[in-house]
């Protein structure tokens, strides 16, 4: 029952089941390797803060440079 809530929580976070290892061979990941990802995970609260809110409107601002088109010629 706790292998399943495990693996229903690695999914839930992203984490794969299983890889292809060098050898073109699936490999299932280890129980303990799921548990430390999610533990590092879920450590940080800033860092999951900072992925959900959108980046900051950006202005961009050129000097004596050629603007140009979509279609590839000069304005």
């Amino acid at each position: 029952m706790e292998s399943k809530r495990l693996d229903n929580a690695a999914l839930a976070a992203g984490i794969s089941p299983s890889y292809i290892n060098a050898h073109g061979k699936p490999q299932s990941i280890a129980a303990v390797t799921k548990q430390r990802l999610l533990d590092a995970m879920h450590r940080s609260t800033a860092a999951t803060k900072v992925a959900v809110n959108p980046l900051p409107n950006v202005k961009i601002f050129t000097h004596g440079k050629k603007n140009v088109a979509a279609g590839g010629r000069t304005r």
